[in-house]
């Protein structure tokens, strides 16, 4: 019997960071409740919507009895970085996650997800599953892992600095370890990106398998808002000098620079540059 499975079953918080979601925000909610482990604490924050999200989440929560600890809170809009730390401030679970209120988990992502650290030592601070993903009306398209590919090497720092395949509604968190990070960086659009490349040089993450959330594509994703995209990228680069040395080597050779290309080559940004090559001819279209 492992050590995770002799005691009590844990705390685990889920936070819910909501903005100008009315139209999913219910079922976001409704698969945290249903999740098949059976002591859980639900975190939402309304993040200044202006569209009825508040008032779907009032109603989610009237008509859904649960037996689950659950604080909602609403606040004039922040962003999602400051939001999430203040989910982070309420949280008391052991174990920590985060689901974006447009997505959804399926009933046993917390508890396959709290299972995988049985075995683990102790460096390792949090384990992540792959998941579906789905279009607006909930229609199944893919899997997750489709889009964004598993690297074949278990170096995630390194793998980090090319690019985030990790899905953010898919990890599952020791508080202790996103504690000892300070949380999320509010200056930053890529929140879990940034975070994972610090928790990723300190402690180590374990794949535990299987699709176990829903991921919805819709028109109101981040990656369809281009000039967003490129600022958060540029602020990304400019934090993480290792990414953004790697980053100049890319943007040489796509230029055909070579004045730049040979200032910026060196054995660590051709090793990043083939790690990159892999992840591509991996990746699908759905």
């Amino acid at each position: 019997m492992s050590r995770l499975s002799a005691l009590p079953p844990p705390l685990v918080t889920t936070i819910i960071p909501a903005y100008n979601h009315e139209t999913y925000v219910a079922d976001a909610i409704g698969s945290v409740i249903a999740q098949s482990h059976p002591n859980m604490e639900i975190v939402i924050i309304d993040d200044g919507s202006s569209d009825g999200t508040r008032t779907a989440i009032e109603r989610k929560l009237s008509a859904t009895p649960s037996h689950h600890r659950i604080i909602f809170e609403t606040q004039d809009n922040a962003g999602v970085c400051a939001t999430l730390n203040r989910g982070l401030q309420l949280s008391s679970g052991e174990f920590i996650q985060f689901l974006a209120s447009d997505d959804m988990y399926l009933p046993e992502k917390t508890s396959h997800c709290l299972r995988g650290f049985g075995g683990l030592d102790e460096a390792f601070a949090a384990t992540y599953c792959d998941g579906l993903v789905i279009d607006q009306n909930g229609r199944r398209i893919g899997k997750f892992s489709d889009i964004y590919p598993r690297p074949i090497s278990k170096n995630n720092y390194r793998e980090l600095l090319v690019s985030n395949w990790i899905p953010a509604m898919g990890l599952l968190y020791k508080a202790a370890a996103l504690h000892s990070l300070g949380g999320f960086d509010e200056n930053l659009k890529f929140e879990d990106w940034d975070l994972l490349l610090r928790l990723s040089r300190r402690y180590k993450i374990h794949f535990v398998g299987q699709e176990l959330f829903e991921y919805r594509l819709h028109g109101d994703n981040l990656h369809n808002n281009m000039p967003v995209m490129l600022d958060g990228l540029e602020a990304m680069f400019a934090k993480h000098p290792r990414m953004n040395s790697f980053q100049e080597f890319v943007r040489a050779g796509s230029d055909r620079s070579m004045r730049r290309l040979l200032r910026t080559v060196s054995p660590g940004n051709a090793e990043l540059y083939g790690r990159l090559l892999l992840r591509r001819a991996r990746t699908r279209r759905i």
